[in-house]
């Protein structure tokens, strides 16, 4: 193949374009596809997002002054179920740890008993072992 040839070839190949859709004014959207799935796919605040943030600001609107309203209000005092609740509660609460603190007690006396045990068996095969050993020290006869 030539390839001085190819500039000579090429301008005789004459493109054409097919001429492209202009955008309307208003797109629809592709058919199977609302216009509500539109607007929440690119952004567009629907009529439904809309009376959902006015049903909020609203309702915050409510909370502020509700809470502005009774902000200096001095608490209740309790009724007497209430106060019987607290009472059996704390009782609940201070028997829970009465028990547990007389566990942990019990616990360490056995473990103080076995300690003791162990120690007072180690003094005295310590004992046996000296008493042993003075007496094979007596009997033997390069200490006499």
């Amino acid at each position: 193949m030539d390839f001085a040839l190819l500039p000579a070839v090429a301008s005789l190949i004459v493109f054409k374009e097919k001429p492209r859709p202009r955008p309307s004014a208003s797109p629809s959207p592709p058919p199977g596809v609302s216009l509500f799935q539109v607007r929440r796919i690119f952004g567009e605040p629907s009529s439904e997002d809309k009376g959902k943030s006015i049903l909020k600001e609203n309702k915050d609107k409510r909370d502020a002054e509700f809470n502005e309203r009774f902000k200096h209000r001095p608490p209740k005092a309790l009724d007497e179920d209430e106060t019987e609740f607290l009472d059996k509660l704390e009782m609940s609460r201070r028997e829970y740890e009465r028990q547990m603190a007389d566990e942990e007690a019990e616990q360490l006396r056995s473990f103080q008993h076995l300690h003791c045990q162990s120690v007072s068996e180690s003094v005295h095969l310590q004992l046996i072992v000296v008493a042993v050993t003075v007496n094979w020290m007596l009997n033997w006869p390069l200490f006499c």
